[in-house]
């Protein structure tokens, strides 16, 4: 396949030429950023100025109240490690009812149906000027 771009108008040759010239531009910015004085004055004359009244704050001087110490823990009592070993002669009936005695499986059931106390709120509509 043939090459359109011309040789002449290739930018590539001369990319480090352009940044260079970038590069030494932008310092030259910098560097009159950091020289550039104003010439408006600013009064510093502070004899001017008078002297405020300060009024100092008392503070009390308070007193850290002495903690009593607790009275000492009541004696503890020796726990012995004897075991009672209790005969487990309970009858338990195994065969309890879980459910009613009344229960049916072919008993009508009425389905009632949850209806919505909320009512619904209308928007209003937006009024455009």
């Amino acid at each position: 396949m043939e090459l359109k771009k011309s040789p002449k108008a290739d930018l590539q040759k001369k990319k480090t030429l352009f940044l260079e010239i970038g590069l030494a531009v932008a310092l030259g910015v910098v560097l009159l950023a950091f020289e550039w004085t104003s010439s408006a004055s600013v009064n510093t004359d502070l004899a001017g100025v008078q002297e405020v009244a300060v009024e100092e704050e008392m503070i009390p001087i308070t007193n850290q109240e002495q903690v009593q110490q607790p009275p000492a823990p009541a004696p503890v009592v020796a726990v012995s490690d004897v075991i009672n070993i209790v005969d487990d002669n309970v009858d338990i009936d195994d065969n309890a009812d879980i459910f009613d005695s009344d229960f049916d499986e072919n008993a009508a059931v009425k389905i009632v149906e949850f209806t919505d106390t909320e009512q619904e709120v209308e928007e209003q509509e937006v009024f455009y000027v």
